[in-house]
């Protein structure tokens, strides 16, 4: 029986050697020769990486902005900040934001992990004029209303109270603080009193701090209209500038 378990242990992980293989070897034949990179002239660096055939551009602005930024007493900071970037903007309430993303079928999301903060998008070709007109007005103008940065601190403690967080994200916790000790922003957590402290100033100095275009990197894939978007580019975040 021994012997056999092991017969199969050897099938199947030759299988799926071989199906990792092929998968990377369809991914690198997909991307091949197919990218291009270079800059603005305010230090944006714009990165087009195409694959497939189906008529939809997928969007995601890179800034180096993480947990690892986040001082003593403010941590959460990166994570509230990229949430918040959804709350509304200045030519966008988060109504009419969200109303606009349904009517051209898109959708657009933002996150902060360790190292870096995301926002992506993706949108038909055919909605691209307004869907960058949008996806830079929420990458650029954000607003941080109060009423929804107090919901977003709200909902975080409310949902990681360790008597309600995931028991592999409590061993997340606790050997960060383990690793990397207290002294280091990765070894730290959020706890629901020091995270009442954040503020709209808070959030609103870390990101005009780190959102800067010579700190991002624009990523474009899927199968754009290179010519016209680059162009858009140009149009919504060539004007971008650093506040620091």
């Amino acid at each position: 029986v021994g012997q056999t378990n092991q017969n199969k242990m050897k099938k199947y992980s030759i299988g799926l050697l071989f199906f990792l293989l092929v998968t990377c070897l369809v991914n690198a034949q997909a991307l091949n020769g197919t990218s291009e990179k270079y800059k603005l002239a305010n230090g944006l660096e714009v990165i087009f990486m195409e694959f497939g055939n189906l008529p939809v551009t997928s969007i995601t602005l890179y800034v180096d902005a993480g947990t690892k930024d986040e001082l003593p007493g403010m941590q959460g900071l990166a994570d509230v900040t990229a949430t918040s970037l959804l709350d509304g903007n200045a030519q966008y309430s988060m109504i009419n934001q969200d109303a606009l993303m349904a009517s051209i079928s898109s959708g657009i999301s933002s996150n902060a992990n360790t190292n870096f903060t995301t926002l992506s998008g993706k949108f038909i070709n055919t909605s691209i004029d307004l869907g960058m007109k949008l996806f830079s007005a929420i990458a650029l103008k954000p607003t941080f209303p109060k009423e929804q940065l107090s919901n977003a601190i709200s909902q975080m403690i409310t949902y990681n109270k360790p008597s309600k967080m995931d028991i592999a994200d409590l061993a997340s916790v606790y050997s960060d603080f383990v690793v990397f000790g207290m002294g280091n922003p990765m070894g730290r957590h959020f706890y629901a009193e020091q995270l009442k402290k954040v503020n709209r100033d808070s959030v609103k100095l870390f990101y005009e701090f780190y959102y800067t275009p010579k700190n991002s990197k624009l990523v474009i894939s899927g199968k754009p209209e290179k010519e016209k978007l680059k162009v858009l580019i140009e149009k919504y975040f060539g004007p971008w500038k650093a506040v620091y």
